[in-house]
């Protein structure tokens, strides 16, 4: 029974923080997903869960996915939800993009980093002035 307080915990600090994040009321998203203010208000306090059913409406309202309303802050650090945030308003060919070119800047800078360290100034050069340009075009670097 505990376990299952806790993960009602979990998921009311997650609307909660995630709905405040990208500027809604309680009433604002009670509204977007249909249902009442108060259902809303139960929700964020833990008192009651949505039907299963409801869940990828309330993730999709809150720009995240259904797995991510049940992470606990402890478990997300800061840089994944700085690229969450930045990533939220992006269409899903957008976003698509975006991980092609950082897919390939990651696999690009492992390969640097055998060859030694990286300073600012030279992780510049490989990345913007080297033989390979970025080019977000169709999401490759080229």
């Amino acid at each position: 029974m505990a376990e299952k307080q806790q993960l009602a915990k979990v998921f009311a600090e997650n609307i909660q923080r995630r709905r405040k994040q990208i500027g809604l009321s309680q009433e604002n998203l009670a509204e977007r997903l249909e249902i009442s203010q108060q259902s809303m208000s139960r929700m964020e306090r833990g008192v009651m869960m949505p039907k299963f059913e409801r869940l990828p409406d309330i993730a999709r309202e809150l720009r995240c996915t259904v797995a991510e309303l049940f992470v606990s802050a402890e478990e997300t650090d800061d840089t994944q939800m700085l690229l969450a945030n930045l990533l939220q308003d992006l269409t899903e060919t957008e976003r698509t993009c975006v991980f092609r070119c950082l897919s390939e800047i990651v696999t690009l800078l492992k390969s640097v980093r055998v060859k030694g360290a990286l300073s600012p100034p030279s992780l510049r050069n490989v990345l913007f002035e080297s033989d390979t340009s970025i080019s977000v075009e169709r999401g490759r670097i080229s």
